[in-house]
């Protein structure tokens, strides 16, 4: 069963209890009046079916439906002072799936920022489920043949440093920044 929830897709998988129930002579498992079939009666006796293996592969089931879920596209609301989406088509936003987080989209500053290596600003801030276990750092496009450097702390900190061509230079109102190939592992 897919469900949606805020636009979060989710497969539904209720683990069940298997210790709760009985096995049957007709190789069924009866747990609080339902039967579920385990074994096809020609197999009777000639499997390990017992409670505890079921709940081991129920939970082998549901480990690997974690890995598939995907939280969907979300876009980044939380911006640094003087920092905000560059056009409403293409928002800088996240998605999660199983345990990968992807980047994209497009962020633009509002107002000018000094040359210097080192002076990181605050772009946006991802929220807990979405960071890094490590820091991570992507050099990405900014206007004209500008590159600037991109990093997310642990703390989901995501900053822009070292913005220029050969040196760093001061960073104008409206200056363009592409965030797009960017993908990590998270907890």
């Amino acid at each position: 069963m897919l469900l949606v929830m805020k636009g979060v897709m989710k497969m539904a998988y209720n683990k069940i209890n298997w210790e709760a129930g009985k096995v049957s002579k007709e190789g069924y498992v009866i747990v609080d009046g339902q039967q579920y079939q385990t074994v096809q009666p020609e197999y009777e006796g000639n499997t390990p079916i017992n409670p505890d293996n079921l709940n081991h592969m129920d939970q082998g089931i549901a480990d690997a439906h974690d890995l598939l879920e995907d939280s969907g596209w979300i876009d980044v609301t939380d911006f640094g002072k003087n920092i905000t989406y560059y056009d409403p088509y293409n928002r800088p936003r996240y998605r999660k799936i199983g345990k990968v987080v992807y980047l994209q989209g497009y962020a633009k500053t509002t107002a000018q920022f000094p040359a210097a290596v080192g002076n990181k600003v605050t772009l946006f801030t991802l929220p807990v489920g979405y960071r890094p276990v490590r820091e991570i750092t992507a050099v990405c496009q900014g206007s004209g043949m500008n590159r600037w450097v991109f990093q997310i702390g642990i703390n989901g900190e995501a900053t822009m440093d070292r913005y220029g061509t050969n040196e760093a230079v001061a960073i104008q109102s409206n200056v363009w920044l592409a965030i797009s190939s960017v993908s990590f592992l998270t907890n």
